[in-house]
């Protein structure tokens, strides 16, 4: 959880940000780790399995205006 919040705060962003940190979610759907990027309207805006590359993420939080 400590690298979420580091995340969120090398990043401004002020959104919650949700984490599986017993892993439960992943054993029941996917068995690999998969990182859902949801805008305000609860749609998924990107999926990116496996280790994300945070500029990607940024680039795209950035470009749906959610952070500056």
């Amino acid at each position: 959880m400590d690298t979420v919040k580091r995340f969120a705060a090398d990043f401004g962003i002020t959104y919650p940000l949700v984490t599986d940190q017993g892993g439960a979610i992943k054993k029941l759907y996917s068995g690999e780790r998969i990182n859902f990027l949801i805008d305000k309207t609860g749609t998924i805006r990107l999926i990116v399995r496996g280790v994300p590359d945070n500029r990607l993420i940024i680039d795209k939080i950035k470009a749906l205006g959610l952070v500056q």
